[in-house]
């Protein structure tokens, strides 16, 4: 008469799902469950053991089998509600990205409306003096030298204003 034993794969297979290291029970709730599957089971091995093959087979259908169907539906749940959890934290993580691609948008069109405005008043702190030194140039050019550019800015454009009225005052000089 042969003996059965539990293999080393049963044993890890329930050291990995249901027992620590410490030997404790891991998933919460299910202590109670899992200890008298196991008594069970240590009841099965005996009366294998001893010979007892039908009153064995018996008790494994008897109580066995409806302990590990609800142990059975009772992982189908934890799985179903981790994966309910799971899909929650997709929905957060979309959420978060929709976030950030809005917040990126919105600060591009921002830098963008920025740029713009900059661009613009840039241009017309050049453009506008020196459109007022081409009306000059064209006066002077007329003879008229008498024109002069009004300016009180200290830049470039500036000095370059200053500069365009000396040039009048010598060259009316230079005519009387």
């Amino acid at each position: 008469q042969s003996k059965i034993e539990p293999t080393k794969a049963t044993i890890v297979l329930w050291n990995n799902l249901v027992i620590s290291a410490d030997g404790k029970v891991k998933i919460h709730g299910e202590e109670n469950l899992f200890t008298e599957l196991n008594n069970v089971t240590k009841e099965i091995f005996t009366l294998y053991n001893s010979g007892a093959k039908d009153a064995a087979m018996a008790l494994a259908d008897t109580k066995m089998y409806p302990l590990l169907d609800k142990l059975k539906l009772d992982f189908t749940n934890l799985v179903q509600a981790q994966q309910d959890e799971l899909n929650k934290s997709q929905v957060r993580v979309v959420r978060i990205g929709q976030l950030s691609m809005y917040l990126s948008l919105g600060v591009s069109a921002f830098s963008l409306i920025w740029g713009l405005l900059m661009s613009i008043l840039i241009f017309r702190s050049i453009a506008i003096p020196l459109a007022e030194l081409q009306v000059g140039a064209r006066y002077i050019g007329e003879g008229k030298l008498d024109y002069r550019i009004n300016t009180n800015s200290q830049d470039e454009i500036g000095l370059v204003a200053r500069s365009f009225n000396l040039m009048v005052d010598n060259l009316k000089s230079l005519q009387t």
